[in-house]
């Protein structure tokens, strides 16, 4: 909670300084410009701290390799969102290869190992799937799906 109200005042005080912020909107997966590095800014509801995804990896890594993106749109932050693959991702290429849950809240965006199989603790993910491309917004939209 104190990262957020950090932003925020970040935020106040420079938009009274006359500066014009974009702030990345609460939950989007902001991409810097290095494509495999990316920071999860978080809505409010998280309760965890704010964090660096250090690589994402998976057979669908190259939809986000090509740059074009600027965030990822995470849905149902409260909940347990089920990530999936786009069309053609997966082992029998239907889009559903092997399915992560994301738990919120919690300290860190994870999976157990890397590609690589060393275990990150700076949130390596080992892959993020279920994402649409929108050519007019430039974003990729995770399709959360909420649980009992």
């Amino acid at each position: 909670m104190m990262a957020s109200t950090r932003l925020s005042w970040t935020y106040v005080l420079l938009t009274l300084l006359g500066v014009v912020v974009a702030l990345p909107e609460p939950g989007k997966l902001q991409l810097t410009k290095q494509s495999r590095l990316a920071i999860l800014f978080a809505e409010q509801q998280f309760r965890g701290n704010y964090f660096t995804i250090e690589g994402i990896y998976g057979s669908c890594y190259d939809v986000l390799k090509e740059g074009e993106f600027r965030s990822i749109t995470l849905e149902d932050l409260t909940e347990k969102c089920d990530v999936w693959g786009v069309p053609g991702c997966g082992e029998d290429r239907d889009g559903k290869d092997k399915a992560h849950a994301v738990y919120h809240p919690t300290p860190r965006l994870s999976w157990p190992t890397t590609r690589d199989g060393i275990v990150r603790d700076l949130g390596g993910v080992k892959s993020i799937r279920c994402f649409e491309k929108n050519e007019l917004d430039k974003f990729i939209t995770l399709q959360g799906k909420k649980r009992e």
